[in-house]
Order: structure tokens, then C-alpha cells, then sequence
């Protein structure tokens, strides 16, 4: 019986180690996918922001161009000159605003990730901890079942 015992001990022991094994590969699985994306979307992100600078100093050039016209020009062109720089202005401050959205949604994300991955940790420390004391239990169970007989 006490050998019937430590082999039920042994399979589940076993089939815990598997599972753990299988939980910690899934994990792994899964912030390698994570990372992947991040790093696609930083990749993506980089892409956008030179494209945005390259359109910055496009928009600048044309601004050093409506500025040298200006002398040139009636009073009307010179309001109409002002309306499109506050447009520009508005659009610089829109694309500021979106980056550091983005930026802040990066965050976020790391922070989730990182807190998912600490609640794990402590669920499998939790775990580890449970199974030791359960074999301990055994351990002594099965010392004091040898000292009784």
C-alpha cells in the first residue's frame, strides 16, 4: 500500500512538473509573441515618425518659402499666410499629442505585461510553496507510518 502511495506521489509529482513545464513554455511562448509585436510596432512607429519629420520639414520649407513671398505680397496674402500657419501649428501640435499617446500606450502595455508576468511568478511561487509543504506532509506521514509499524 505504501508503495501504491508513492507511486500515485511520483505520478502526480510528474504530471505537476509537466504542467508547470507546459504553463512556463506557454509563457514564454506568449511574451516572445508579445515582444515580437512590440518590437514590430516600435519598427512601424520609427517608420511613422521619420515620415512625420520628413513632412515637418517639408511643411517648414514651404513656411521659408511663404516667407520670402510675404514682402511681396498684399495685406490679404499676409492674413491668409498667418490662417496657414496656424493650421501648421495645429497639425504640430496634433502629431506631438499622438506621439505621446502612443508613446504612453507603450507604456501602459510594458507596465500590463510586466504586472501579468509578476502575477504569474507569484502564482507559481504560491504553487511551489504548496507542493512543498504537501510533500513535506507526506514525507511526514510516511516517516511516522514507518515508525508505527
Amino acid at each position: 500500500r505504501r508503495v501504491h502511495g508513492e507511486l500515485e506521489w511520483a505520478k502526480r509529482q510528474a504530471r505537476w512538473d509537466e504542467e508547470t513545464k507546459a504553463r512556463e513554455k506557454l509563457m514564454a511562448e506568449v511574451y516572445a509573441s508579445r515582444r515580437e509585436q512590440l518590437r514590430r510596432k516600435a519598427i512601424e512607429r520609427h517608420q511613422t515618425v521619420a515620415q512625420q519629420q520628413a513632412e515637418v520639414v517639408a511643411l517648414e520649407q514651404e513656411m521659408a518659402a511663404a516667407r520670402e513671398a510675404e514682402a511681396q505680397r498684399r495685406e490679404a496674402q499676409l492674413a491668409k499666410e498667418r490662417e496657414y500657419k496656424r493650421e501648421l501649428l495645429n497639425q504640430a501640435h496634433s502629431v506631438a499629442a499622438r506621439r505621446q499617446r502612443e508613446q504612453d500606450n507603450i507604456e501602459d502595455e510594458h507596465r500590463r505585461i510586466r504586472d501579468a508576468h509578476d502575477a504569474y511568478e507569484e502564482r507559481l511561487s504560491r504553487e511551489l510553496r504548496r507542493d512543498v509543504e504537501v510533500q513535506r506532509n507526506h514525507n511526514h506521514r510516511s516517516l511516522q507510518f514507518q515508525y508505527t509499524r
